[in-house]
């Protein structure tokens, strides 16, 4: 049975963790049978003796996934992992599995520390630095949303796990305000996202779509 190690957003107060959400909802569209262990952020993450900081992921983070005795850890290794191995969502050829190499990379390296960046200045009230940090968090939605503008609704021009990674971070912004309208690009993308069985499996996912909707920011 596959395991996958995960902070689901019933009684987290940072809404679940959206890391691991990406790896669900690959397992889900790859129609993989998995068990999911809901962690605590506070109790079995924080602490440096916890069990699972000592036996499955040092850094004290998720996702975590045992692939029948495979121990990974890291959502991008995971992602990629599990598209090797079962042939989908990576594309093809050597060109299109570069591409989705390339977007997994630039969602792990670029864009998720650039909304990072935007988020901890916001959180901490810090007025300069977050109008700097959203300005650089735009230009990276920009970005993405010309590159789902350029190919056809999807970030290389087929359904990958480059859109999962990206799929499942992208949402949060609308927790900050981040009003997505004028990108039209992404908004016809997480509806295409939304209305698939294995994002609405997903309540991390779906609480943030959910939170654009209310605040009229899609």
């Amino acid at each position: 049975m596959i395991k996958l190690y995960h902070i689901l957003p019933s009684s987290d107060p940072s809404g679940g963790s959206r890391n691991a959400a990406k790896v669900s909802i690959t397992l889900r569209e790859m129609g993989e049978d998995f068990e999911i262990v809901d962690l605590n952020r506070d109790k079995d993450l924080r602490p440096s003796d916890a069990p699972f900081r000592q036996n499955i992921n040092p850094n004290g983070v998720t996702p975590a996934l045992d692939d029948n005795g495979l121990l990974l850890w890291e959502s991008s290794a995971i992602l990629r992992h599990l598209a090797d191995t079962r042939g989908r969502l990576i594309g093809a050829d050597v060109a299109s599995r570069a591409k989705t190499q390339q977007w997994l990379s630039w969602e792990a390296s670029t864009f998720q520390p650039t909304f990072l960046s935007f988020y901890f200045a916001t959180a901490g009230g810090q007025a300069e630095a977050a109008d700097a940090a959203k300005d650089d968090y735009f230009g990276k939605l920009a970005i993405l949303d010309n590159a789902l503008n350029s190919n056809g609704g999807f970030v290389t021009g087929e359904y990958s796990i480059a859109d999962i990674a990206l799929g499942a971070i992208v949402p949060i912004g609308f927790h900050l305000g981040v009003d997505l309208r004028k990108h039209s690009a992404i908004t016809g993308w997480l509806d295409q996202l939304s209305n698939r069985q294995a994002w609405q499996a997903e309540p991390a996912f779906m609480q943030d779509i959910a939170a654009g909707r209310s605040a009229n920011l899609r």
